[in-house]
């Protein structure tokens, strides 16, 4: 059986897959991790990858009410598919939404595994990448 941590790199680069297509790679934002998610990384790397998460999330809710008038009782996942639908978002960055919340959510219900740095960080990076092109789209 697989480990924590290789089963949440293995979402995290199957993310990474999704956001190199050659259809999304124009519009993804090549953003720096913010100077205080590292410092939430170098804290608690588990933390750091659920706040980062939560940054997403809320840039996609602002989104699809925005955009799309969806309710705001969507989940996540509905409001991210609701966004493909319209073709705010590329099917990638829908799939690659979709993967980074797996991973999130392997943390969130694996609460006695503590998250290396490294693993941690590589999700901060495509993260900040993610909220950069989210940003784009609200602005």
């Amino acid at each position: 059986m697989k480990d924590f941590e290789a089963e949440f790199l293995e979402g995290v680069e199957s993310a990474e897959k999704d956001l190199s297509e050659p259809n999304t790679r124009s519009i993804v934002v090549d953003e720096p991790i913010s100077e205080s998610k590292r410092e939430l990384l170098e804290a608690n790397p588990n933390y750091a990858v659920l706040d980062s998460w939560k940054e997403i999330e809320d840039n996609i809710r602002q989104i699809s009410i925005k955009k799309l008038s969806s309710p705001t009782a969507y989940t996540t996942r509905r409001h991210i598919m609701a966004l493909v639908n319209a073709g705010e978002l590329t099917p990638e960055v829908g799939s690659a939404l979709e993967e980074l919340s797996i991973a999130r959510n392997r943390i969130v219900h694996e609460t006695d595994y503590k998250l290396s740095k490294k693993a941690a960080s590589k999700y901060l990076d495509l993260a900040a990448d993610v909220a950069g092109l989210l940003v784009k789209l609200l602005t």
